[in-house]
């Protein structure tokens, strides 16, 4: 049962950390879409432990040997849905902000518009280069080449790692149900 309190743990601070994150992200620049600032990934991993009644009788079941009775069945699914939806979430937004973070980290040129305050970005000084702006940046262009770019690869991996905890999670609820996999292979006859 203990694991089982570690991974709650586990996803609430994760989810808490990936939508704190994800909102200063956006604060940084209003050019960042939203698919690049994932503070919406966060918000199931959290919803996912305070669901309160439905976790809390998972954990809080007494004897965590015993496979559980009926009564439990209907959170154990809610929550085992839940967390089949945070995986694939989470996974995504670590897509979104690694394939963001590598481009930024690919730059090959920068010049700050001061008079206008945005950045603007390319992979190298050819003039039909593609040209990436960046909004609301006072400074010089440096906070995109290191702030950003190491916020987007620390997003990248706070939701590969929320997407893993989920997963695990997944599998124990899986497990505590019906106590193995299948993989649909049978090397021995039913009559034996």
């Amino acid at each position: 049962c203990r694991i089982h309190v570690l991974l709650v743990v586990m996803q609430s601070c994760l989810g808490l950390v990936v939508t704190a994150l994800g909102v200063y992200m956006r604060t940084l620049t209003s050019t960042l879409v939203l698919r690049e600032c994932p503070f919406w990934a966060g918000a199931p991993v959290s919803t996912l432990n305070y669901a309160s009644p439905l976790v809390q009788m998972f954990i809080g079941y007494p004897s965590c040997t015993e496979p559980f009775s009926a009564d439990f069945f209907p959170s154990q699914a809610t929550c085992f849905v839940l967390a089949s939806i945070c995986v694939f979430i989470c996974m995504v937004a670590a897509v979104f902000a690694g394939s963001h973070g590598s481009r930024i980290s690919a730059f090959h040129h920068c010049t700050h518009n001061s008079s206008m305050a945005q950045c603007q970005c390319s992979h190298s000084t050819e003039p039909l280069a593609p040209i990436y702006i960046y909004d609301d940046i006072a400074r010089s262009c440096d906070v995109i080449i290191t702030s950003v770019k190491d916020y987007l690869i620390l997003q990248c991996a706070f939701n590969s790692i929320g997407s893993g905890v989920c997963l695990w999670f997944v599998t124990l609820l899986w497990k505590s149900r019906y106590q193995d996999f299948h993989s649909g292979l049978r090397f021995y006859s039913y009559s034996a």
